[in-house]
C-alpha cells in the first residue's frame, strides 16, 4: 500500500482519503440504518440465546454479551448524533479548505504577459483548469532510469479529466493547454452559440445523465452477479446449510452518479456473521499485484466481520472486468475465487 501511494498523485491520494473518511462517517451517521443495525443486533441477542439453550455458550457469558449488545443499542441514537456532528465539522474545517490547498484556481507560476493570457485562454474555455506537477520516478533495482518532473495540466482536478498540455515547468504546461485550446477553437469555430446549438448542448447533458443510469445499472447488475456466485459457490460445500444467507438493498449516493439502491449480503454462522456491502462505483486510484498502478477499479464491495475486513475490488483488465479481494491488513492481493472467498469468510467467521 505504500507502494500504492508513492505512485499515485498527492491530490488524489489526499482525495483517495478524505472519500473513504467521508463514507466512513456518513455511514456511521446513517439514521437511514436504525432499524437494520438494531434488527441485526436483535438477530444478535437470539443467536447468543440459543447457544446458551445448547450449552455452547455459559449463562454467564451469556448474559455479559447481550448486556453489551444492548448497551450498544441504546447508546446508538447518540452516538450517530456524534458522529453526524464531527462530519460535518470535518466538511468545515478539512474539505471545504481542499479546494484552496490543492487544485487552486491560482496559478503558482509568476506569469509574464505571455503565460498570463495562456492561463486567461484556458481558463476561459475550462473554467476548474488545474496543474498538477507529477513526481519524478526514483530508481530501482529493475531499472536505474529517473523520470524528470513533469507538469500537466487538466480540464478539471477529476481522476477522469482530460489532459489538456504538458511541459518542463508550470508555465510550459498552460502555453500548451491554451495551444490545445485555441487549436480546438479553430476547429469548431469560435462562435456564439444559437438557439439550436444550445438545444443541442441540452441534448448532449441529458445523453450524459442516461450514460451515468446506465453506469449505475451495470454496476448494479455486476453485484448481484457477483452475490449470485457467492451463493452457488456456497451452496456446493455447506450441505448441512450451517450457513444463513441473506440478501437485501442499501441505498448509496454517488456524486456523478446520484442517489440508487443496491444489493447488500449477510452471511450468518450462529451470532457470527459477515456483511458484504457495497461501497461504491467511483473508486479513487487504481490497484496494482506488486504496487503499481496495474488496474483501474470500477467498484468496491467491503465483506468484513466486526473485527477484520477484505475488499473486494472490480478492476478494468484490458476489455474484460474481473474481482479481485485484498486483505485489509496485509494487502494481499489475489483474484477473486471460489477459494479465495472462502477462504475469507472462514478467516472472518472464526
Amino acid at each position: 500500500m505504500e507502494q500504492l501511494a508513492q505512485h499515485m498523485h498527492p491530490t488524489l491520494l489526499i482525495t483517495g482519503i478524505v472519500t473513504t473518511i467521508l463514507m466512513w462517517q456518513s455511514a456511521l451517521s446513517d439514521e437511514s440504518r436504525t432499524e437494520e443495525v438494531l434488527r441485526a443486533n436483535k438477530d444478535d441477542i437470539q443467536a447468543i440465546q440459543e447457544q446458551r439453550q445448547k450449552g455452547k455458550v455459559s449463562n454467564v457469558d451469556a448474559d455479559r454479551q447481550i448486556e453489551e449488545i444492548k448497551r450498544l443499542m441504546n447508546a446508538l441514537p447518540d452516538r450517530q448524533k456524534t458522529v453526524h456532528e464531527a462530519y460535518m465539522l470535518f466538511c468545515e474545517r478539512v474539505v471545504a479548505r481542499l479546494p484552496n490547498e490543492f487544485g487552486s484556481p491560482k496559478a503558482s507560476f509568476t506569469a509574464n504577459d505571455v503565460v498570463r493570457a495562456a492561463f486567461g485562454v484556458v481558463r476561459a474555455a475550462y473554467p476548474e483548469a488545474v496543474a498538477y506537477k507529477q513526481m519524478p520516478i526514483e530508481p530501482t533495482e529493475v531499472s536505474t532510469s529517473v523520470s524528470a518532473p513533469l507538469w500537466e495540466v487538466f480540464a478539471a482536478p477529476q481522476l477522469d479529466a482530460r489532459i489538456l498540455g504538458k511541459g518542463a515547468t508550470e508555465a510550459e504546461a498552460w502555453e500548451a493547454a491554451a495551444s490545445t485550446v485555441q487549436t480546438r477553437r479553430a476547429q469548431q469555430g469560435d462562435r456564439v452559440a444559437s438557439f439550436k446549438e444550445w438545444l443541442a448542448e441540452q441534448t448532449k447533458k441529458q445523453s450524459v445523465s442516461a450514460d451515468n443510469a446506465r453506469v449505475v445499472e451495470e454496476w448494479k447488475d455486476s453485484v448481484s452477479n457477483l452475490f449470485a456466485q457467492v451463493v452457488r459457490w456456497l451452496a456446493e460445500d455447506d450441505v448441512n446449510q450451517a450457513l444463513r444467507v441473506e440478501t437485501g438493498k442499501l441505498r448509496k449516493e454517488e456524486q456523478g452518479l446520484g442517489s440508487y439502491e443496491i444489493a447488500a449480503m449477510r452471511i450468518s454462522l450462529g451470532p457470527r456473521l459477515v456483511e458484504l456491502i457495497p461501497v461504491g462505483r467511483q473508486v479513487v486510484g487504481a490497484i496494482g499485484e506488486t504496487g503499481d498502478l496495474g488496474f483501474l477499479a470500477e467498484g468496491r464491495v467491503d465483506m468484513k466481520s466486526r473485527v477484520q475486513k477484505y475488499l473486494l475490488y472490480r478492476v478494468v483488465d484490458g476489455s474484460k472486468r474481473k474481482w479481485i479481494i485484498m486483505d485489509d491488513e496485509q494487502f494481499l492481493i489475489q483474484p477473486l475465487s471460489k477459494q479465495s472467498f472462502e477462504s475469507a469468510l472462514q478467516q472472518l467467521l472464526s
